[in-house]
C-alpha cells in the first residue's frame, strides 16, 4: 500500500488525506502514531501536552508533529519540547491543523 493511502482516514464515510510533513515547522508537521495525549496546562496561549508515541524515536525535540490515527482526525501541530519519562513527548500545541496553508504576509 502506498504511503499516501496508509495516511488516509475515513471520516463520515469520506476518505481524508492526512498530510505527513518533515517536522520543520507548524505548517509542515510530521505525522506520528500516538497511544494517547494528555493536556497538562496553558502557557502563552498554547497547550502543553504529554504525548505517548506508538513508536519510540518517532520525534525529537524541535520537530513539529501531529498525532494521526485511523479512528480519529489528525490533531493540531505540536512542537516537541523534550522527551520525558522514557519516551513520552512534552509538546506545545496550537491551533494549526495538518495541511493548513501558511498565512499570507
Amino acid at each position: 500500500m502506498a504511503r499516501a493511502e496508509e495516511d488516509s482516514e475515513k471520516v463520515a464515510g469520506a476518505r481524508v488525506e492526512v498530510p505527513s510533513g518533515t517536522g520543520r515547522d507548524e505548517y509542515d508537521s510530521l505525522s506520528i502514531g500516538c497511544e494517547r495525549a494528555i493536556a497538562s496546562r496553558q502557557e502563552d496561549g498554547r497547550t502543553i501536552v504529554y504525548i505517548t508515541p506508538t513508536e519510540k524515536g518517532s520525534a525529537k525535540p524541535g520537530q513539529w508533529v501531529h498525532c494521526a490515527g485511523k479512528d480519529r482526525p489528525p490533531s493540531t501541530a505540536c512542537e516537541v519540547l523534550g522527551i520525558v519519562d522514557g519516551g513520552m513527548l512534552e509538546a506545545s500545541c496550537g491551533e494549526v491543523k495538518p495541511g493548513s496553508a501558511r498565512p499570507a504576509k
